[in-house]
């Protein structure tokens, strides 16, 4: 394939873009130093399997072996958990544009270079600079000037620069008190009416996501959408629950870490929990990581669902199987390894048909993606 004159400002011009060392490395290897949740996939069985929620065995799945399909990025948004704490009708005619969403990403140094400048020259172009809010822990390197050069925030959170539950729940907290800053200046031309948090190994398609927070009233519905990171319910303990003597229940389902959206109805539920350093002393009485903390507020403490959207993609789901024709659905994508037990460790990517770089020149599959999306 070919470059488009999108695809050659987004991704190219003025970036010495393939040179060690330079904007970003196209010879990084696929660092999986993640979250503490998001481990890699293991499989007993000889074939990797495709994930799908619990919930909707017979719904929606991403990958093939039995056939399944991927159905648009609005039928996913349709597929909500019974929740009785919410409305479930499609509340018109309010309309969510790209435009009401507030993007948090969290990152850190060691990741600037490898992760952190992919994201600058593809998906955030997407977006207006007002709705970007990095938060990381240095920021006087070359990558973290592009982005304020570009009008990105860029705030250096007072927390340590490592994956423990502690540091994470520390830069989370001050991703969202952020956002309640941010919401809260009578003075900002921007009402956010969305937060969402996307890891920096994540791939976010804009049009996709639109489409989908199009389908609800982010202003009146108490909304957690993403991915199921687990099938099963998680539990809180009695003795947990005794900080929080007005919870609606013990247990929860949250959403995978790396991609989620909450409406502002119920951002401004959760500010008394989440927001700065209570998200670090939840963590604490939780002892969970912060994507974990989300959820139990959300589910347990305030007695909300998380909506499961499938189309949240990330690392932990089989990448490899996805059809080409699937491919422009997704809200997100990312990139890693899969881990067979017995086998060689297989990457596990995205597969772009006519792509425009080798996998050798685009290890990610960012920048062929992009330019599938933007042709």
């Amino acid at each position: 394939g070919t470059l488009s004159t999108y695809c050659l400002h987004s991704v190219l011009v003025g970036e010495h873009l393939f040179q060690d060392g330079s904007t970003i490395s196209l010879h990084t290897v696929l660092d999986l130093d993640l979250h503490v949740q998001r481990e890699p996939m293991h499989h007993d069985d000889d074939d990797v399997k495709s994930v799908r929620s619990a919930s909707h065995p017979e719904g929606l799945m991403l990958s093939t072996e039995g056939g399944a399909r991927v159905t648009s990025s609005t039928e996913a948004a349709r597929l909500r958990s019974p929740n009785t704490n919410t409305s479930t009708a499609l509340a018109l005619p309010y309309t969510s544009h790209l435009g009401d969403v507030y993007v948090s990403i969290k990152t850190t140094l060691a990741h600037h270079e490898s992760r952190l400048s992919l994201l600058l020259h593809t998906w955030l172009k997407t977006l207006e600079p007002h709705q970007v809010h990095i938060v990381t822990d240095s920021d006087g390197d070359n990558i973290t000037k592009k982005a304020l050069e570009a009008g990105y925030s860029v705030i250096v959170a007072d927390c340590p620069s490592t994956h423990k539950r502690e540091a994470l729940c520390c830069k989370s907290g001050v991703e969202y008190d952020l956002f309640y800053n941010a919401t809260a200046d009578s003075r900002s031309q921007h009402r956010y009416s969305w937060y969402c948090h996307f890891d920096d190994d994540m791939y976010v398609n804009t049009p996709a996501l639109e489409e989908t927070l199009g389908q609800y009233n982010p202003t009146s519905e108490r909304l957690y959408l993403g991915r199921y990171s687990l099938h099963t319910e998680s539990q809180l303990s009695n003795r947990k629950l005794e900080n929080f003597p007005n919870h609606k229940g013990s247990s929860f389902l949250f959403a995978t870490g790396a991609a989620y959206c909450i409406s502002r109805a119920l951002m401004m539920e959760i500010e008394p929990y989440v927001r700065g350093e209570n998200m670090v002393k939840n963590g604490d009485i939780f002892g969970y990581p912060d994507d974990m903390v989300v959820g139990a507020v959300i589910g347990a403490i305030l007695g909300y669902e998380l909506t499961n959207v499938p189309l949240f993609i990330s690392h932990l789901n089989s990448l490899t199987t996805i059809k080409s024709s699937q491919l422009k659905h997704l809200i997100t994508a990312s990139y890693g390894e899969i881990h067979i037990k017995d086998k060689p460790v297989v990457k596990n990517l995205l597969n772009i048909p006519n792509a425009v770089f080798t996998v050798e020149e685009d290890p990610t599959r960012f920048l062929s993606y992009h330019c599938l999306l933007y042709p």
